[in-house]
């Protein structure tokens, strides 16, 4: 065999080690800072894979997000080289003083190492067509509680109030 050949197969196996190489990422809702996951990446993992995993996970750990019609993510940030070091207190004190640098990827197919690093800190904020109501309903009567409800109904981010009244 050539030493041409042995390069080639060299390389060949090369590339198929670097797709499988992990590198871990912290997110969290930009609603709820202290709640995190962690989600695995591979070096070669394009945004559409990303959003979609985080969609996922979300969807799988927060009831406020399942069954939301067209769930997506809107924002995705993370903290500014310059807070690179800070505690996790510190961090979360930076979230709410937006502290933070945006995330581009509107370019869907763009490697998501390109912006990403490993042991980042990611913060998403979700859109959807839809949102959970919680609704509680109470009926008294001479001074006393007759009836008591609590329900969630899934309404339509279009929904008016005069609707609204009508359904409930």
């Amino acid at each position: 065999m050539s030493d041409q050949n042995k390069q080639e197969t060299i390389n060949v196996s090369n590339l198929g080690k670097d797709d499988r190489k992990l590198f871990d990422i912290m997110i969290s809702l930009q609603s709820k800072p202290d709640d995190k996951n962690l989600i695995e990446i591979t070096m070669k993992q394009d945004f559409n894979n990303l959003l979609q995993r985080i969609r996922e996970t979300f969807e799988m750990m927060n009831d406020d997000l399942k069954g939301l019609q067209g769930l997506r993510v809107k924002s995705l940030t993370k903290k500014a080289e310059e807070n690179a070091n800070l505690t996790e207190y510190q961090l979360n004190l930076a979230h709410e003083a937006q502290l933070m640098v945006a995330i581009n990827f509107e370019n869907r197919d763009d490697l998501v190492q390109k912006q990403l690093a490993p042991n980042d800190r990611v913060f998403v904020e979700f859109e959807s067509q839809d949102l959970w109501l919680k609704v509680l309903l109470k009926m008294n009567s001479a001074g006393d509680r007759s009836f008591e409800s609590e329900f969630e109904i899934k309404i339509d981010l279009n929904t008016t109030g005069e609707h609204l009244k009508a359904v409930i």
